[in-house]
């Protein structure tokens, strides 16, 4: 992996994971103080009662996304730390794969070469007869 693909990564990185957790996270954090703020204002209504509940419907669910989130990441690591480790062993498995094709094919022509010998001694005989 070259710089200019590492910075592509730290890029993708930010822009397409930190940022948009960032941003829904500040808007929870938003929500959540404006709705507990107009609750101190004791400003009782239906609308008012409506926010406060799904105010502790987000208190209720924010966990169990934060263990979400953490097992996502954890999960992205080890995805990486396997990828980088298939890298390593990957060109070692592709040596033994064509050594091991090489034995194959050698094999194949080794078993093949009688027969061709065989058919030319053939046509030999053949041509000999005809004429």
């Amino acid at each position: 992996m070259n710089i200019k693909e590492q910075d592509t990564s730290k890029n993708q990185w930010l822009s397409q994971i930190i940022i948009p957790f960032a941003g829904c996270f500040l808007l929870i954090i938003f929500s959540s103080y404006t709705i507990i703020n107009k609750g101190l204002n004791l400003e009782f209504n239906l609308r008012m009662m409506g926010d406060i509940s799904s105010s502790f419907l987000i208190l209720l669910i924010l966990p169990s996304m934060i263990f979400t989130l953490a097992l996502i990441i954890l999960l992205i690591f080890l995805i990486n730390k396997i990828i980088k480790q298939i890298k390593i062993v990957f060109p070692k498995l592709q040596s033994i794969s064509n050594r091991i094709n090489n034995g194959i094919n050698s094999i194949c022509e080794m078993s093949v070469r009688p027969l061709f010998f065989f058919e030319s001694f053939q046509t030999i005989l053949r041509r000999n007869k005809k004429d």
